[in-house]
């Protein structure tokens, strides 16, 4: 009984620290994901800005018109990879939390075998 208890004991560890692993790594990734969207979010303030100026200039010219056409087009580009990096993160935070709630069940499993629950 001894022998089986330290090997789940040391199964759970073992899985626990896995998780961990993954965890840090997870975390990491939320954390660049959101460098990363702050970074989108001021670059397409910056077109919004640009397109803003050129929408009150006035589209008088060919050449005007096609630069907002281009702004329009990198605003809508932006938006899309704000939109593709919020759903990453989305995705990332869902897992990790997964992973939190499954170390945490198997802490208290192995708190209940350690105590002689089983």
């Amino acid at each position: 009984m001894s022998d089986e208890m330290e090997e789940l004991q040391e199964r759970i560890r073992l899985l626990a620290a896995d998780r961990r692993a993954n965890i840090d790594i997870l975390e990491s990734q939320k954390s660049r994901n959101k460098a990363k969207m702050k970074r989108l979010r001021e670059e397409n303030a910056e077109y919004r800005r640009k397109l803003n100026e050129a929408q009150k200039k006035g589209g008088a010219g060919p050449k005007e018109k096609t630069e907002v056409e281009r702004l329009e087009r990198e605003v809508r580009k932006q938006r899309k990879l704000q939109d593709d990096s919020r759903a990453r993160s989305k995705k990332v935070r869902g897992r990790l939390q997964q992973l939190k709630d499954e170390v945490r069940g198997m802490w208290f499993e192995c708190t209940f075998v350690s105590r002689g629950g089983r």
